[in-house]
């Protein structure tokens, strides 16, 4: 995380897996991270889905929520509780 912070400590894990069933494409991805220099976790979980229509032309949308909560960070302009978002993407 960049801060020479005692106890300080970050992780992140990924993943994602995408599956093809003729033209069309789908997709999940998770991801989780923690970071105790700075007092957050956060989880996002994204959906996806495209078609191909033909040789130049393929079209996509797919729904993503991003949660993160604050975890006691001490600094005095820290949020205190969460912040969650999703939505079309």
């Amino acid at each position: 995380n960049g801060f020479a912070l005692g106890g300080g400590d970050y992780s992140a894990l990924s993943a994602a897996l995408r599956m093809t069933f003729g033209d069309i494409d789908t997709g999940l991805e998770f991801a989780d991270s923690e970071d105790e220099g700075i007092g957050a976790e956060s989880e996002a979980v994204g959906l996806s889905l495209a078609r191909k229509f033909g040789e130049n032309l393929r079209v996509a949308g797919g729904w993503q929520r991003l949660d993160t909560r604050y975890t006691g960070n001490a600094l005095p302009a820290a949020p205190s509780l969460r912040d969650r978002t999703d939505g079309i993407v």
